[in-house]
C-alpha cells in the first residue's frame, strides 16, 4: 500500500458467551460475559477483549403496543489498555409477532481515547427473530 492510501482488510473474530439469567421479584436480570479475539492479517493488530453486560428488563408493559422497558450497561476490557469502553443503554422491547421482537433504544457510548473519554449518543432500532 502506498503512503496515504487506505484499503479494506479482513479479520476473523471468534467469540464465546456465557450468560447467567434469573428473575428478581419478577424483574429479568442477565449477566452476559463475552470473550472475543480479533485475528488480523500478519497479527500486527490482534486484540483480545472481555465484555461484561448487565441487563434488567421490567416485569410490566406500557400502552397497547406492549412496550417493555429495559436498561443495560456493558463494560469493555482490552488486554493491552484495560477498561476501554462503556455502553449504557435504555429502551423498549416491542413484540411484533409471537417470535419476532422490535425495539427502540438510547445508547450512551464512551470510549477512552488518550488522554480523555469520547462520548457518542445513539438512537437506535432493533429487530430480532429466532432461526
Amino acid at each position: 500500500v502506498e503512503r496515504g492510501e487506505r484499503t479494506w482488510q479482513g479479520f476473523s473474530q471468534p467469540q464465546a458467551d456465557l450468560t447467567y439469567s434469573t428473575d428478581i421479584k419478577k424483574w429479568k436480570f442477565s449477566n452476559r460475559n463475552r470473550l472475543e479475539y480479533r485475528f488480523t492479517p500478519h497479527g500486527r493488530r490482534d486484540l483480545a477483549t472481555y465484555r461484561l453486560r448487565l441487563r434488567l428488563v421490567a416485569p410490566f408493559t406500557w400502552t397497547c403496543l406492549k412496550l417493555t422497558p429495559y436498561c443495560s450497561n456493558e463494560f469493555f476490557f482490552e488486554k493491552r489498555q484495560g477498561y476501554r469502553q462503556n455502553r449504557l443503554q435504555a429502551g423498549f422491547e416491542i413484540p411484533l409477532t409471537e417470535t419476532v421482537k422490535g425495539g427502540i433504544y438510547y445508547l450512551w457510548r464512551t470510549i477512552k481515547a488518550q488522554p480523555k473519554w469520547v462520548n457518542t449518543n445513539v438512537l437506535g432500532l432493533d429487530l430480532s427473530f429466532p432461526f
